[in-house]
């Protein structure tokens, strides 16, 4: 099952934890029309797990893949501060925003319907912060069990 093309998206996915300090990064590969859908999902200090259809596998792979340019430019941030009852989030000026363009980022390396989500920690360890990001449609913003869904174009 393992080809080059998961490969790459598993070392991109263990660059990407490794710039930004995400909890996870989890990529849902669009192969095409002859192909399944593959999920690849790595979790920071540990491995990454490949689903492709009923089969999953654990791939191992090296250190990440020296792409060139800065995956995540986003720096680690400390956890950020939640509270799920008054919707709000409380994070340095921009930090939100500078997460989300560099899950925005990572989904543009990927076919355009492919889907790319990456958790980050919050102070409430059952509340992380999760953005989802597809090629060309506007992001998804989910703290627990509330999504908030974001304007096109942001941000």
């Amino acid at each position: 099952m393992q080809d080059e093309q998961i490969d790459l998206a598993a070392s991109i996915l263990r660059a990407f934890i490794s710039q930004s300090g995400a909890l996870r990064a989890v990529v849902l590969l669009d192969r095409g029309d002859e192909k399944e859908p593959v999920i690849v999902d790595h979790t920071a200090g540990g491995g990454v797990e490949v689903t492709e259809g009923e089969q999953v596998t654990e791939a191992a792979i090296g250190e990440p893949a020296v792409l060139g340019f800065d995956l995540a430019p986003v720096s680690r941030l400390p956890a950020l501060i939640v509270d799920v009852e008054a919707g709000e989030l409380a994070a340095p000026l921009g930090a939100v925003a500078a997460m989300a363009i560099a899950v925005h980022n990572l989904a543009e390396l990927f076919e355009a319907s492919s889907v790319a989500t990456v958790v980050f920690e919050t102070d409430d360890d059952d509340v992380p912060l999760v953005i989802a990001a597809r090629r060309g449609e506007p992001m998804l913003l989910s703290l627990g069990d509330e999504q908030f869904p974001m304007p096109d174009g942001w941000p």
